[in-house]
């Protein structure tokens, strides 16, 4: 069919996310609009008080309503920065540093600190997510910032959603994750007692303890999630092979299946890959570095430097490396 155009109340679109079938739209006045599959609340269209009656498809964009619980309800949800969405739920990032999410919670994507069944349709409208294991009004770094002064998660500058997990960056650095954990894309599976954490979790990092960078953006997608510093370097952690295939989606190399604590993302030099000479000009780091944005893909991760140059790893059993054979380091 051919494209339709989509209005948004005469205001301008800012920002899109897309997940399995639904679509998010974020306008200049920090409101947010969503459209497509409500099977799972994920279009945050409902009311509190009962889930049963929301609509199961919107077929033109709606806008999403008020947080709900812990907070003054206003009509609709507003001051968002930016939006995210993923297979069967959506995140937002509000101007005060406050993470929204609303859809499925079968793995504690909500992060309210419960899982609920994967046929219940129970967060029908955006909530809040709370603060975790990270203490009420306990400061954290070594400014002694306070992260937050009520029950939810504050200071947040930058948030995504994984498939079934999300991860958020504060201020100071610090990284959170919480929600699905089967291949260590949240926390080290040592570290929980499940193979999923309703509530946000501290990342272990090492650039909070080199003093080099602080965590400035973060990507996630199916049980991956990459973090950028504030130098443009990258790091990843999660699955990291596929059975049977060497290669490495974090781009760490293929000696580790999967890793609870992010590990630097590193670059080749030179070398042939399916008869393509290849040869990286920037020799100064073997780290991926200058990095500005990373995106990724199922298998594959793509990411572009502040030169303009782009560096892709993974999979390329559909050429999606750009003519390359499977790369367990960017090139």
């Amino acid at each position: 069919a051919a494209p339709l155009n989509v209005t948004f109340d005469n205001k301008s679109v800012v920002r899109l996310a897309a997940g399995a079938a639904h679509s998010l739209a974020l306008t200049e006045d920090g409101s947010v609009y969503a459209w497509g599959s409500n099977a799972w609340g994920q279009l945050g269209v409902g009311n509190n008080t009962n889930a049963s009656n929301v609509r199961s498809n919107v077929t033109l964009p709606i806008r999403v309503r008020s947080l709900a619980g812990g907070v003054t309800e206003q009509p609709w949800l507003d001051t968002v920065v930016s939006i995210d969405a993923e297979y069967n739920y959506s995140l937002a990032l509000r101007a005060d540093g406050s993470v929204a999410v609303w859809g499925a919670n079968n793995n504690g994507q909500m992060g309210k600190g419960t899982v609920d069944s994967a046929a219940t349709r129970v967060q029908v409208m955006p909530g809040l997510i709370l603060r975790g294991a990270m203490g009420k009004d306990t400061p954290y770094g070594t400014s002694g910032l306070i992260l937050t002064h009520d029950e939810y998660l504050r200071g947040a500058i930058t948030a995504a959603a994984g498939a079934e997990h999300a991860v958020a960056a504060t201020g100071e650095g610090n990284a959170w994750a919480w929600g699905l954990n089967d291949v260590q894309q949240v926390a080290p599976s040592a570290s929980l007692s499940t193979t999923r954490s309703s509530l946000p979790v501290q990342v272990s990092a090492t650039w909070l303890d080199d003093g080099a960078g602080r965590a400035a953006h973060v990507t996630a997608h199916a049980g991956q999630t990459f973090f950028t510093d504030n130098l443009g370097t990258v790091y990843a952690m999660g699955r990291n092979n596929v059975t049977d295939v060497v290669n490495s989606l974090l781009g760490i190399g293929a000696a580790d299946a999967s890793t609870g604590v992010p590990v630097s993302v590193k670059k080749e030099t030179t070398g042939v890959h399916n008869g393509i000479y290849y040869y990286n000009t920037d020799l100064n780091s073997s780290l991926l570095d200058k990095v500005m944005s990373v995106t990724v893909g199922d298998t594959h991760a793509v990411a572009i430097r502040d030169d303009g140059t782009v560096y892709a790893w993974g999979l390329n059993n559909y050429g999606q490396l750009g003519g390359y054979g499977n790369l367990d380091l960017p090139d």
